[in-house]
């Protein structure tokens, strides 16, 4: 606008050297003066504007570096990457604007900013450029250029960044706490604690390392440590709603489910829009069967955050579980949509085609999964599931094989392999893989069931009863044990002990047409000719041709 009047001005000028007249040229000069009036005022007005402007950007900028300087300690955590993302979108604030602002920064300053809107690259230039270049500003710009190359996932010379920050500042709480963070990315979990220690060596009521000492302890799935890690954060941050959730993801890991939520609860109080407590929440109510609930939960997440994938992936494993399967794929598929690298929900959709019978469709989505992640091992045993339902079981032994290159405890792993072998007649072999499963899972009634069962196929009747016992101590509610254990009692000759094992397994699972068959079969061999054609009717009538 200045430059426009300006230019009015020296038109008006030109005007009045070619007017010979004198009265028009007093009206010429009125003119100019008139304008010239007008042009200061508009260009003060406009000086205090780009001023008022500058100002308010150099207070956004310092507002933004003091948060990423409190929140550098957790650079880890998603969570506050979007807080401050959300800031600068609030502020409408870019890095260009503050350069413009800050002619005159440090390169630090400016390598800062760089790093607040994701320019990376040029703030390694800046940062390390800084830090050669201004020694009383070096260890933290090898802190902040650490964390340009975390971001990046740069690891190697992330470490190298915050090991010089640290050499030039052993107070540095920030670079040993986000080494810490570093290492535990690159699966180093008993170092990062180390680097989370000395952290809080120099500040011990320091939240986050604790926080962050939890978290290691986690992966290593030391769930009882990792929560009095989390307890510690709470005694100094009492409202950080981010331990409140993790102490309720151990406890979850414990299968201490309503203690779990109980912390989730009290996460959203005091955030209510912690998309990963809703999730959370929403994922343990899934494990306790309360899928319509859970669905709840994960809709608050979306609310918060319609692009969470991991909601949606949670919601698509809720449905599937109540065997809504085309809805579920859709699920799947938005979760894709914001997340196209996104290895579990393309297993999960997988999952669900393989439970409708698509089998070669269901290979394909494990292959993309295990395209984003060669180590899942889920992946690799959900494609070995079905290519034993396809028969093809040497090739199903393999991806089992794999899955337990990544995961040398997957118990379940080991028992389907050991139920392919059974496929193949191999039981000796068989046995051998449920002994595998049973070693990482004590616990696992369906290993104990598959032995008892290749026991009965050996014709060890006795041993196969003591394997179905087990398994039914730690799931009173199998069916198949039930079954399993009647057979191996019938084998024996002992048909009406074998009868109250058929009804018992009758008791928890009534459609169950096998179970009606065997007890067809006992009452036919006691001669209850009757009573037996009762029973295999029963069974025809839920699918199971008898006889």
């Amino acid at each position: 606008m200045v430059w426009g009047i300006l230019a009015v001005i020296f038109i008006g000028i030109s005007v009045y050297l070619r007017t010979y007249h004198k009265e028009k040229r007093k009206v010429v000069v009125f003119f100019i003066f008139v304008v010239a009036v007008f042009g200061v005022v508009a260009f003060v007005k406009q000086w205090n504007n780009t001023t008022a402007s500058k100002e308010e950007t150099r207070t956004h900028f310092e507002e933004m570096k003091n948060l990423l300087r409190e929140q550098g300690a957790r650079i880890d955590e998603p969570h506050d990457l979007i807080k401050l993302k959300r800031m600068i979108e609030e502020k409408g604030w870019s890095y260009e604007k503050a350069i413009a602002a800050l002619e005159n920064s440090s390169r630090l300053d400016q390598g800062i900013a760089a790093l607040l809107v994701n320019n990376y690259e040029l703030a390694e230039k800046l940062l390390l450029e800084n830090a050669k270049t201004r020694e009383q500003e070096a260890a933290e710009s090898w802190l902040y250029a650490g964390n340009a190359f975390y971001f990046q996932k740069e690891y190697e010379d992330a470490l190298d960044a915050y090991r010089r920050s640290t050499s030039l500042a052993s107070n540095s709480i920030g670079a040993w706490n986000n080494w810490g963070a570093t290492l535990v990315n690159m699966g180093r979990y008993e170092e990062a604690i180390a680097k989370y220690q000395k952290a809080l060596e120099y500040k011990p009521d320091f939240a986050e390392a604790w926080f962050n000492w939890g978290l290691a302890l986690g992966n290593l799935s030391r769930h009882e440590e990792a929560i009095e890690k989390y307890q510690k954060a709470l005694e100094h941050k009492p409202d950080y709603a981010e331990a409140w959730t993790n102490w309720g993801e151990a406890l979850a890991k414990l299968g201490r489910y309503e203690e779990a939520i109980g912390k989730y609860q009290k996460a959203l109080v005091y955030k209510p829009e912690l998309v990963e407590a809703w999730s959370s929440w929403g994922a343990v109510l899934g494990k306790q069967g309360r899928y319509e609930e859970a669905i709840e939960k994960f809709q608050k997440a979306l609310e918060h955050k319609p692009n969470f994938a991991e909601a949606w992936d949670n919601w698509g494993l809720a449905l599937t579980n109540l065997g809504r399967h085309e809805e579920a794929i859709e699920k799947y598929q938005r979760a894709l949509e914001h997340k196209p690298d996104y290895a579990e929900a393309w297993s999960n959709w997988g999952a669900v085609l393989a439970k409708l019978g698509r089998y070669e469709e269901a290979i394909e989505k494990y292959q993309k999964a295990l395209g984003y992640k060669p180590d899942f091992a889920e992946a690799w045993y959900n494609w070995g599931n079905v290519l034993g339902y396809l028969g093809r079981y040497e090739e199903a032994i393999e991806k089992y094989q794999k899955a337990l290159e990544h995961k040398p405890d997957y118990a379940e792993t080991w028992t389907n392999w050991g139920a392919v072998l059974a496929k193949l007649g191999r039981y000796e072999e068989a046995i051998e893989k449920y002994q595998k499963a049973l070693g990482s899972k004590p616990d696992f009634a369906e290993a104990w069931y598959n032995w008892g069962v290749a026991l009965g196929e050996l014709g060890r009747y006795e041993e196969a009863i003591e394997k179905c016992q087990k398994a039914l101590v730690h799931r009173p509610d199998f069916a198949e044990a039930w079954v399993n254990w009647g057979l191996a009692l019938a084998d024996l000759g002992r048909y009406k002990e074998a009868i109250e094992k058929y009804q018992k397994a009758l008791e928890f699972k009534p459609d169950y047409a096998e179970a009606w068959h065997n007890w067809g079969l006992a009452l036919k061999v006691r001669g209850k000719i009757k009573e037996a054609q009762e029973k295999f009717a029963k069974a025809k009538e839920l699918g199971l041709n008898s006889e």
